[in-house]
């Protein structure tokens, strides 16, 4: 064994840059899949900390309707002897820099029993007794330049709800530490100065119950009747976590994609190990050494390669998750709730996770040469000039074998209509059946080229060509690891595409106003300010304006407890147009979603729900429980939560919420006229409210570039996948290189040229990179398609329609040709650079 150390331990100082890349190709795909991982984390974390702290020692919660829970029913509640309760506002201001901040409103001398650090009369809640009063800890002030360290020295403090400006005073919130961390990103107030800032009236958002018995539960049941519902405190966790679900294992499925890449780099650096000490390893199995001992050297070797990989990677993924938690955090904020995730909180868990899946997939992609090492006959591995013909005999099997698995790939998308953990198996299992049939492809396309060139004068395009398919074992594998990272950015660029093309449209038809006017949205896809009333009737009636009509967005609350978001709208004659069924609506559809109770909910709602045309649902409302009937189903791309939509009038039988949070105005002129109107609004809402004032055409603009900033993140991994498959062509090229040198010798011997010898490797790796990108183009479509119909439907719901730019796959056949030329030069430099007597002495 010590001979074996010896021989392996040569092998690689001489050989420094193959293991180098072998090591880069681990590490980096490690660090995504752990980045992503610890950014995920992170976010879950703040946010578990954040609504753990904000419960406190709550069990239950009562809640009610859009408007939230009346007053009146806390106070009732004290009256009949009800003691563990307190009353919570909750809401969402901005300071005029833009930052968000979540707004805690609570009874300090109801907190003894829920949240002690913020009772009355003591320690953080006796600032809050005085009315204007806010509270922060000072990772929340210190971003505004709010230093102050004590409660004696308050600041004032400006802060924003739907473009009102309100001025408080910030004290220090002076919490346990851990409680701190939990708060960052909030302002505590009193009940009654987060109403007035919050604009909620008389209302609270919700009254936290600590419930110790079954007996309290029938007892607080008998009081509050059908007044309100009652839910355990984590259904609020559970739901808001629910929501970003889908969106993280997207993420983590993108990450493992960098590391299925990655294998790729480690089966081929083996595999040229192997081949490099064929001779050596033949005669050691000629003089007794065992396919047990040879096993658990090889092992061992790729073992430590996998390790030192695994551990840069754990090290790289901690720098780029800071990164990846600023995108994800900034994704999130935009489209579902208002999180601080200021750093990332590192789980051992993930990085354990991280360090398993390096290291079993250096193993498992190394098992394959490993097993070829040991298990062949000693007369056929000391047959080194047989070695590829054997390969190349193989490479029907190979593909009948791709065949197989893309059939089963297909069996497993098809085999569920819901879970996407096993839609995504079927995807890896298209990728590997593709990737074994590229050995066959490569001969077949090659015998082509031979037969096209015949015996032209080309020797250099037929060298590099016949090199290519010479070579088989090595190139087809880096041809895979990169047709299978482009094929990820076609599939991803093309369903991209395609939910940009289907949100524009869907945009184009929805927005039929010349004018949109709403609050500054702290969250972007869920405005819950409200327009002022006073100035809503004062922009309606400007001059210019033909028609004006108003949408609400609010939240209302079904019997099971779950809080939905709602869209009333007013729908003026003529406007339903605005509203995509994903059936056509009879004549009398819209009278009855005027006149009666009657709702439609939006695509993704129905497949979260399960919920159809023609059920019923029951939403709680000031009078009790009311049953309302789905009558259809409508197209929306604004949130992959779902969404209900409520006519107006139907609205106003059941609800107390008079006010809008957005309003459209059609405007009786040209774009000049839009231009006057958008100037007359912002004049009459000017030192009354900040709103924001858009034309169609800007909104549209600014949806399409919040779009394009929520895929930041997947376009980060795009090319973090591109760049682990350069590492494997720059590998595989390498490994080529230092396999040729005699060949190269002698060719130079017999008079080619230097400036010859670096352009038949230059056209080696620009055929390899040809290859690979010709090969993407059919596996990303079939990815796109996968992505577009299975996985985007199963993850959030939405139908999309399908569109392919061909100037896309052009650009990725390019960018597959450019990533294996640069990967190229530095080995063709080398190859031309070699002296030959050099490279004929060199045993390797």
């Amino acid at each position: 064994m010590r001979l074996l150390r010896r021989a392996s331990t040569r092998y690689l100082l001489r050989h420094p840059w193959i293991t180098l890349l072998a090591v880069l190709g681990v590490a980096v795909g490690v660090s995504v899949v752990i980045s992503i991982d610890l950014a995920n984390s992170s976010a879950r974390r703040a946010f578990s900390l954040s609504s753990d702290a904000v419960a406190g020692r709550a069990s239950h919660a009562l809640v009610q309707t859009a408007s939230g829970v009346p007053s009146t029913l806390y106070a009732q509640l004290r009256q009949a002897g009800i003691r563990n309760i307190a009353p919570i506002v909750e809401g969402t201001v901005q300071t005029p820099s833009g930052r968000a901040l979540r707004v805690l409103g609570i009874d300090p001398f109801a907190e003894s029993v829920f949240r002690p650090w913020l009772a009355g009369g003591q320690g953080a809640g006796a600032p809050l007794l005085t009315p204007g009063v806010a509270a922060a800890t000072p990772a929340t002030r210190a971003p505004a330049g709010l230093e102050t360290p004590s409660q004696a020295d308050p600041d004032t403090f400006r802060i924003l709800r739907g473009g009102v400006p309100h001025d408080v005073l910030l004290y220090a919130l002076d919490v346990p530490e851990r409680s701190a961390e939990a708060l960052r990103g909030w302002l505590v107030m009193d009940i009654a100065t987060a109403q007035e800032v919050l604009g909620t009236g008389d209302r609270l958002s919700r009254i936290d119950v600590l419930i110790a018995s079954p007996t309290d539960t029938l007892g607080l049941a008998r009081t509050v009747g059908t007044l309100a519902v009652l839910e355990p405190a984590t259904n609020r966790s559970a739901t808001l976590s629910q929501m970003t679900r889908a969106f993280e294992l997207n993420l983590q499925a993108l990450s493992l994609l960098a590391m299925v890449v990655g294998m790729f780099i480690i089966y081929n650096t083996t595999m040229f190990s192997v081949v490099q000490r064929r001779s050596v390893i033949g005669r050691l199995r000629a003089l007794g050494l065992t396919q047990r001992e040879l096993t658990w050297h090889v092992g061992i070797e790729v073992f430590a390669i996998g390790a030192v990989g695994t551990a840069l990677g754990v090290l790289l993924g901690l720098a780029l998750g800071q990164g990846m938690v600023r995108l994800v955090a900034r994704t999130i904020n935009d489209l579902y709730f208002v999180t601080e995730v200021q750093g990332v909180s590192v789980d051992p868990l993930v990085l354990v996770k991280g360090g398993l899946v390096g290291l079993l997939s250096t193993l498992a992609a190394a098992w394959g040469p490993i097993r070829q090492a040991v298990t062949q006959p000693v007369s056929v591995v000391l047959q080194r000039s047989g070695d590829e013909v054997r390969y190349g005999q193989k490479t029907t099997r190979y593909a009948i074998a791709g065949i197989v698995v893309l059939m089963m790939g297909f069996l497993l998308i098809m085999s569920s209509r819901t879970s996407i953990v096993v839609a995504y198996l079927g995807l890896l299992g298209l990728l590997l059946g593709w990737s074994l049939c590229v050995p066959r492809m490569i001969q077949v396309i090659t015998f082509i080229i031979r037969r096209l060139l015949g015996k032209s004068s080309w020797l250099t395009m037929r060298m590099a060509t016949e090199g290519v398919s010479a070579s088989l074992s090595r190139t087809s594998v880096a041809t895979a690891a990169l047709m299978v990272a482009i094929s990820a950015t076609i599939g991803v660029g093309v369903m991209v595409q395609s939910f940009r093309g289907t949100v524009g449209t869907w945009l184009e038809q929805s927005l039929q106003a010349d004018v949109y006017i709403q609050p500054p949205a702290e969250v972007f896809r869920r405005v819950d300010a409200h327009i002022d009333p006073a100035l809503y009737d004062d922009l309606a009636s400007i001059d210019g304006v033909e028609e004006a009509y108003g949408v609400l967005r609010t939240r209302v609350v079904d019997i099971s407890g779950t809080s939905r978001d709602l869209a009333v709208v007013d729908l003026p004659r003529g406007r339903s147009e605005t509203i995509l069924l994903t059936e056509p609506a009879h004549s009398a559809f819209w009278d009855g979603f005027t006149g009666e109770d009657h709702v439609i909910i939006s695509e993704p709602m129905a497949f979260r729900t399960g919920l159809a045309k023609g059920d019923s649902l029951a939403l709680q409302t000031p009078l009790g429980p009311q049953m309302f009937l789905i009558s259809g189903v409508f197209y929306d791309y604004a949130s992959d939560l779902g969404i209900l939509m409520m006519a107006r009038t139907t609205f106003d039988r059941h609800f107390d919420e008079p006010r809008r949070s957005g309003l459209a105005l059609s405007v009786t002129g040209g774009r000049d006229e839009v231009q006057a109107v958008i100037a007359r609004a912002e004049a009459r809402a000017e030192g009354r409210q900040a709103l924001i004032v858009r034309s169609n055409e800007r909104l549209r603009e600014t949806s399409l570039e919040i779009f394009d900033q929520t895929f930041a993140i997947t376009n980060v991994l795009r090319l973090l996948s591109i760049m682990v498959a350069f590492i494997g062509v720059l590998s595989a090229l390498m490994a080529l290189q230092m396999e040729r040198r005699r060949e190269m010798a002698v060719l130079r011997a017999v008079g080619m040229t230097r400036q010859e010898v670096t352009r038949v490797t230059l056209g080696q790796t620009s055929y390899l990179g040809l290859l690979a990108g010709i090969f993407a183009v059919p596996l990303g479509l079939l990815l796109a398609a996968v992505l577009i119909f299975v996985i985007n439907k199963r993850s959030f719901g939405w139908t999309l329609q399908l569109t392919i730019d061909p100037s896309l796959l052009v650009q990725a056949v390019v960018l597959a040709v450019v990533a294996a030329l640069l990967a190229g030069l530095y080995p063709a430099w080398k190859s031309g650079r070699t002296a030959p007597a050099e490279a004929l002495k060199d045993p390797l």
